[in-house]
């Protein structure tokens, strides 16, 4: 297996257990996530399962991730969490380049 395969999203789609833990408000570890498509200081959005996840927040920062073992760390203030099914994510999507 080469070095850019390696880094690629798991091509298999099987639901796996996910498990969320923020601890103080300052720390945040997911284990089960199957992608990443969003991280910065301000929002954290990923895929657990076939449901997307947004974490809002300030100063927030990734500090471990790998995606073939579906585990994410960060550390940050934490402001929300929102669970959405993947139709809202692309509708929002939508409207957010309509709107620009």
């Amino acid at each position: 297996m080469d070095a850019v395969s390696k880094n690629e999203q798991p091509k298999e789609n099987k639901a796996r257990p996910h498990k969320l833990v923020i601890n103080d408000k300052e720390n945040l570890s997911i284990t089960g996530i199957s992608r990443v498509y969003n991280a910065n200081k301000t929002i954290i959005s990923l895929q657990v399962n076939d449901t997307n996840l947004v974490i809002e927040g300030a100063d927030m920062q990734v500090t471990k991730l790998d995606v073939n073992a579906g585990n994410l760390e960060a550390t940050g203030k934490m402001n929300s969490v929102k669970y959405t099914n993947s139709s809202q994510k692309s509708a929002k999507n939508l409207f957010s380049r309509v709107f620009k």
